[in-house]
């Protein structure tokens, strides 16, 4: 496999480390592999479980072999790979892909609330939107209106800044 870097072995894991999210395994040939935390929590390792790995050398370290891919062999023989995962956004990339399908646009901390879905406070959104507008990543209009309206101030958030620009014909006399 890859001119020699990659190979491929199974083995027997012989170590979880909890606090660290990482495994161990032992070889057939007695050889240690690392096993990084994706694998680990994807697959939920458990010591005894039999494993098959494509393994790269790990010279930096005691551990002779770092795993690349890791298959969990069930006892019919057959293995199950480590499930899909979607990324994880945080609040800020969210806002950020809302406001980038509609750059033309200006958006409520309620609407785009709204639009992602979330059951958190608008609040919680209003402080991410404002992070990434005093990053210069995203524009902000502050509307105010009269001090007898129940809300007098709100903002409105959007990609671009022709967003808050409207051109209005008006009529001449």
């Amino acid at each position: 496999m890859l001119n020699g870097l990659l190979q491929k072995k199974q083995g027997v894991i012989i170590n979880v480390l909890e606090d660290k999210h990482c495994a161990f395994a032992q070889t057939e040939n007695d050889e240690q592999v690392f096993i990084e935390p994706k694998f680990t929590t994807g697959l939920n390792l458990q010591v005894a479980d039999q494993v098959e790995m494509v393994v790269i050398s790990n010279s930096r370290f005691s551990t002779q072999w770092k795993a690349i891919k890791v298959e969990l062999i069930n006892q019919h023989g057959e293995t199950t790979t480590q499930p899909e995962t979607k990324p994880v956004l945080t609040l800020q990339q969210e806002i950020m892909l809302f406001l980038t399908e509609e750059p033309d646009m200006c958006f409520s901390t309620k609407q785009i609330k709204e639009g992602l879905g979330l059951s958190i406070g608008q609040e919680d959104v209003r402080r991410e939107a404002e992070k990434l507008h005093n990053a210069n990543e995203i524009c902000r209009a502050k509307v105010c209106g009269p001090n007898y309206k129940k809300q007098t101030t709100f903002n409105l958030y959007s990609k671009n800044i022709e967003a808050f620009i409207f051109d209005v014909e008006y009529e001449t006399q």
